[in-house]
Formats: structure tokens, sequence, C-alpha cells
């Protein structure tokens, strides 16, 4: 896990400072521990095109670049537009990580996040001779942020919880935070979900059956 998120923000971080990227990474977890994940990452349009390069050529590379690296992600182009200024870039999603597993115990699902290697990282990346620090690529507007799904209501040490998506800016983590910690019951899962709803279908079916033989011949069954 450590790995992996210092892979995907070490490749962007040259870029991040100057204030014109968002990357955002998600992860849903199911009830057995399993951790689908995703990252998009948008540059700003006058970026792209920046000493007149092509803005299409430098999202097509990207978009090459993440299939190589996720082969089993679905990898497209990505576009969001804040008030004039239109973003545009690369995602990649439904891909997953042997690494990356939440803990399944006593009904309840348990994913840990350490971030210490990560904020390391960050903090000590040399740019053209300049340490950066986690203030710094803040102040420069950079936006780095995480979504994670879980089975059912969730709760987080850190972010913002709303039900069972819990929300948390990379680059506004509290002070001495050396795990991110997120819980959740493990709820139902997807097979007994589709035999609920098979039988449910199955009962709707019988008893609609059974009330037209009823209107159609004037005799309850």
């Amino acid at each position: 896990m450590k790995k992996t998120i210092i892979r995907i923000m070490a490749a962007v971080c040259a870029i991040v400072l100057s204030g014109c990227v968002r990357m955002r990474m998600s992860m849903d977890v199911s009830s057995s521990g399993d951790v689908k994940c995703g990252v998009t990452l948008l540059f700003r349009e006058d970026l792209l095109s920046f000493n007149g390069a092509d803005p299409d050529e430098q999202i097509n590379a990207m978009i090459s670049q993440y299939r190589e690296q996720y082969p089993d992600a679905v990898v497209k182009k990505a576009e969001e537009k804040e008030g004039d200024t239109l973003y545009a870039g690369v995602s990649a999603s439904g891909f997953e990580n042997d690494a990356l597993k939440a803990e399944v115990s006593e009904g309840m699902v348990t994913l840990r996040l350490p971030v210490s290697a990560l904020t390391n990282e960050l903090a000590t990346t040399v740019m053209n001779g300049v340490n950066y620090s986690l203030n710094d690529l803040k102040e420069y507007g950079a936006q780095v942020t995480l979504e994670i799904n879980m089975p059912a209501a969730a709760s987080c040490n850190v972010g913002t919880v709303n039900g069972r998506r819990v929300f948390i800016d990379l680059l506004d983590l509290p002070a001495g935070t050396d795990d991110i910690v997120i819980t959740s019951k493990a709820g139902l899962p997807l097979s007994t979900i589709m035999l609920i709803a098979g039988g449910v279908l199955l009962a709707g079916s019988c008893g609609y059956w059974l009330l037209k033989r009823k209107n159609g011949t004037g005799e309850e069954v």
C-alpha cells in the first residue's frame, strides 16, 4: 500500500507545485475486505498546452502510461470545469493492489492506511534543488484527496464521514497522524444480497400469479 501511494504521488509531484493539478484517489472496500482502487489526475488546460505542447498528445501519453501501470483498470480521458477553467487529464478505476486489503474481524471491516511514508516522500522530494513541505504543496494550490467507500456506515479518525463514504484531504491531515483508520460493519456479502433479492422477486411473482388467477376465476386459491 505504501509503495502504491508513493509511486502514484511521486510521479506527479514535480508538476503538482504549479497549483494547476488536482489528484483524487478512491478506494471501494467490500464486506470481505477486498479493495478496488481508482485515481483521477487533472491538469489545468493552460498547463497542458504550456510551451506549445499539444494537450491531446499529453493526455494520450498519460492514458498509455496508466494502462501500462494498471492493466486491469478502466482508463479513460477525464474532464471537469470550474467556472471558466477547464481541467483535463486521465482516470483509472477498478484496479486492485495485492498489498492492500482491509481486515475483517467479528463482523467489522477495518482499513488501515499508513501515512508516514507518503508524507515523508512529499515533504522531502527534491525538485529543482528545493525541498517542498506539505504546507508548501497546500499553499501552491495543489489538491490531493482520498475517498473511501465502506460496506456500511463508516467511522474514521480523520477527514469527513458521510454515511459509508469518507473524504480526506491528504494535504490537511492533523499533525501527528500516523495512520488513517476507517471502520464499518461488514454488511451483507453480495451473494447474500442477491439471494435475498431473488427471494423477494420470487415471492412477488407468486403473489401476482395468485392475484391474477383469483381475478380470473372469482375464486380464492
